[in-house]
């Protein structure tokens, strides 16, 4: 970094992008992270938080999200399969989906449901433990890495998010543009920005609130209502809105 500046003989604009939440930084990287991002003529980050965080510190940014195709994808049936998709790795919080899962499939008006698990990562086999152990083998499928993901999300009903933390994840904004309702822990940074809570997905704080917002998914109305809408991502995160933001830049 020190020898980019250095070197930048023609005193051009030097502008950086910052694509994980800064709050999932030790302290003395943050330290480093603060104290060079100084040096930048401006500094691209994904959500309103970290924004915050950065003109805390007199860091000049600006927020310039992920653009988004929206597919209107029209969703006419059920199919009862809901969608986790992910590393596998402690920071997505699988652990804490399967024993709300187990829990789910406890309820009236639940049977038949699967869920899909895409994805690998070094967690996986006790992962898959897991879920032996909570009787879900039947219940749960292991996907590992999926290369037709346009299918996968076309094939289930909604996609479930359980991470501890994230920036401004990728894949809660591809599950939208296929017309996909969603739920996710409201973690530091990231879902809060995508999803409109009880219109078109649902934001957990916890377990129990998480379970509460499948149940409601169970109902084709309260269902099919957030499907529509999550056309309003096609305008929040258009290609054409964040074009704009980045030749603002310029």
């Amino acid at each position: 970094v020190l020898a980019t500046f250095f070197l930048n003989k023609n005193k051009m604009k030097l502008i950086t992008c910052e694509h994980v939440s800064l709050d999932s930084f030790p302290f003395m990287v943050k330290f480093l992270k603060y104290t060079l991002l100084r040096l930048y003529h401006n500094v691209v980050v994904l959500t309103e938080r970290d924004s915050k965080k950065l003109s805390k510190y007199h860091i000049k940014n600006i927020k310039i999200s992920n653009p988004l195709k929206y597919r209107y994808y029209v969703r006419k049936v059920r199919t009862k399969i809901a969608l986790a998709v992910g590393r596998l790795e402690e920071q997505k919080g699988f652990d804490r989906l399967l024993p709300i899962w187990h829990d789910f499939l406890q309820l009236k008006d639940t049977d038949g449901w699967l869920l899909y698990i895409a994805g690998d990562g070094s967690k996986r086999a006790q992962l898959e433990s897991q879920a032996k152990s909570l009787n879900l083998e039947s219940k749960v499928k292991f996907l590992g890495k999926v290369s037709d993901m346009p299918s996968l999300y076309k094939e289930c009903d909604i996609l479930l998010m359980t991470s501890r933390y994230e920036g401004l994840p990728m894949v809660l904004l591809e599950a939208k543009s296929w017309s996909m309702p969603v739920i996710a822990f409201d973690c530091p940074t990231g879902p809060r920005e995508i999803i409109s809570n009880d219109v078109d997905g649902f934001l957990a704080s916890d377990s129990a609130t998480f379970l509460n917002a499948l149940r409601s998914y169970t109902n084709d109305e309260t269902y099919f209502r957030m499907s529509r809408n999550t056309e309003q991502t096609a305008v929040d995160f258009s290609e054409e809105k964040i074009a704009k933001l980045w030749l603002s830049l310029i």
